[in-house]
């Protein structure tokens, strides 16, 4: 066992794991609060979600590549909410991070129902806090920490319909999914691939495919309504364009190297072998196809950032916990407690390499009022209010690829002609930062000493209008 006493449970655990859920719990916080891991999306979110409540519609009003379901969701806070930026986006993230763990719980669920019991679920989370980029996703505000827990609340009963045939759980699975489709497109892989393993294990079963058939139509009701919505709005092919070619053609992302998490990737892969070389239960197995899936799903779509590595770290924590049950070593169980604590010194470290202040300070000076116009050239930080000058006002750079790339129907944006035509209050550009664009835009994007020649250098990201423009 990773824990000494072989009756350790996630009520009764010992000293050592007491010191270590804390130490992670006050990583998490200060994460939060003061270290530089605000990922793009938040700002973009909190932006899409302050233009919905004022009524603009989501890919006819401003371009967007995402779902809307969170837009819809957070614009009736954000429009009660007094017009303070930074306070905003603490609430989102606080919001967020209380949506975790929402997450954590099903998961909890999970693990005490079908892989191997509750005094699993601490080791587990140990392992899951090794990993830096948790301490930080956990609180973004995005689509996805909104719909994880529906997610593996979806995987929860899935399971349960496996294991007794339960059609009341494959409804609720299918109901859940649903929404979460509705938060974040990309969920549609994961859906499918859970659809297609259950048709492996159940499709003997008496009554499975008549099971599937009624779990699947209050879904295809939902999806089937929103479609109509979009057809009369003549918004259908708008959506698919925006929501799936884009983001088909386009990859997000940094170049990521797996080595920060070299050994807990490598027994994570070990474990996944272990699972079927034990003949461990059929739903680890599905835990270990999961794992190996999202790796491949986030090389395949990203760049692999390493906030889309998320469900990789849940799947491979999982799995590592269960191996770790099976240690008998007490030499062995200390090295793995020294493991974690160099994890932990290292991400303790991490969050003080660099701070959010300077950023969180440009984003407050530019919301301090909502009458500021701001271009977000490349992203550094995105202001919340203010009125939308262009439709590709969210990232530019790379918003707009989708007519130079793919489509060409929308009129031809030219970011000098934007700049010279709307007189931006801000620019949000770093010109030591290097932009990545995709071979086609690289003549479009070119940024030059006359584009900014109306503006003056204020902070490392931002360009305020001179006075006597």
């Amino acid at each position: 066992m990773l824990f000494p006493n072989k009756n350790t449970d996630f009520f009764k655990i010992n000293k050592i794991a007491t010191a270590f859920l804390l130490l992670n719990f006050i990583g998490i916080i200060l994460t939060l609060l003061y270290n530089d891991t605000v990922i793009i999306d938040m700002w973009e979110h909190l932006r899409a979600s302050y233009l919905v409540s004022s009524g603009n519609i989501p890919y006819k009003d401003f371009f967007e590549h995402h779902h809307p379901a969170l837009w819809y969701i957070f614009a009736p806070i954000i429009s009660i909410l007094p017009p303070n930026a930074v306070m905003i986006f603490y609430i989102s993230r606080i919001i967020s991070l209380i949506c975790s763990l929402g997450t954590l719980y099903f998961i909890y669920l999970i693990i005490k129902c079908f892989l191997g019991g509750k005094k699993l679920f601490l080791p587990f989370i140990l392992i899951l806090c090794s990993f830096f980029p948790v301490w930080y996703v956990i609180s973004a505000f995005k689509p996805e920490t909104f719909a994880y827990p529906l997610y593996f609340a979806g995987i929860y009963f899935c399971f349960d319909y496996i294991q007794n045939s339960n059609l009341k759980s494959l409804i609720y699975c299918g109901i859940l999914y649903v929404f979460a489709f509705l938060l974040i497109q990309t969920m549609i892989f994961n859906i499918a691939l859970i659809g297609i393993i259950i048709s492996i294990l159940c499709y003997r079963k008496r009554k499975f495919w008549r099971d599937m058939f009624l779990a699947s139509a209050i879904p295809l009701t939902i999806l089937t309504g929103l479609a109509l919505l979009l057809y009369k709005n003549d918004m259908l092919e708008l959506y698919f364009q925006t929501n799936w070619l884009y983001n088909l053609k386009i990859k997000f992302g940094e170049n990521l190297t797996i080595w920060y998490w070299l050994l807990q990737i490598i027994l994570g892969l070990y474990a996944f072998v272990w699972c079927f070389i034990k003949k461990k239960s059929v739903y680890l197995k599905i835990i270990g196809i999961l794992f190996i899936s999202e790796i491949v799903m986030v090389f395949v779509f990203y760049k692999t950032s390493p906030h889309y590595l998320y469900p990789a770290f849940i799947y491979m924590s999982v799995l590592i916990a269960n191996l770790a049950e099976d240690i008998k070593s007490r030499t062995l169980q200390h090295y793995v407690y020294a493991f974690l604590s160099m994890c932990l010194i290292l991400n303790f470290l991490t969050i003080f390499i660099k701070n959010n202040q300077a950023k969180i300070s440009e984003f407050e000076i530019i919301n301090q009022s909502t009458d500021n116009t701001v271009l977000n050239i490349n992203s550094q930080v995105m202001n919340i209010y203010g009125k939308s000058f262009s439709y590709y006002e969210l990232f530019p750079i790379n918003m707009s690829s989708i007519d130079i790339c793919a489509f060409n129907k929308y009129p031809d944006y030219s970011l000098k002609n934007d700049i010279s035509e709307n007189k931006y209050t801000y620019l949000v550009f770093n010109t030591e930062k290097k932009l990545s664009l995709p071979a086609c835009m690289i003549d479009h994007f070119t940024i030059t000493t006359d584009t900014l020649k109306y503006y003056q250098k204020i902070t490392p990201n931002l360009w305020i209008i001179k006075k006597e423009i």
